[in-house]
């Protein structure tokens, strides 16, 4: 959405949401696109810095539109 906007904090702070439900809403988090849970009412979900650091791969030096086109087409 236009009106999401991203937010730095510090990697040392806990971040927590408590939604605030009405007794037939249907509540569900998904974390990285996997599969996701279902809220209850009072339900919290905490998210803080994990213990481990995450390896990232390093990008193709080929662009995005390279990538696309086949092999054969490119010169």
């Amino acid at each position: 959405m236009l009106t999401n906007r991203p937010i730095v904090i510090p990697a040392s702070s806990i971040v927590r949401v408590q939604p605030m439900m009405a007794e037939r809403d249907e509540l569900y988090v998904t974390m990285d696109g996997q599969a996701g849970y279902q809220l209850e009412a009072g339900d919290e979900v905490r998210i803080s810095r994990a213990s481990r650091r995450v390896r990232l791969l390093r990008p193709s030096p080929r662009s995005y539109f390279d990538v696309l086109r086949p092999e054969a087409e490119v010169e």
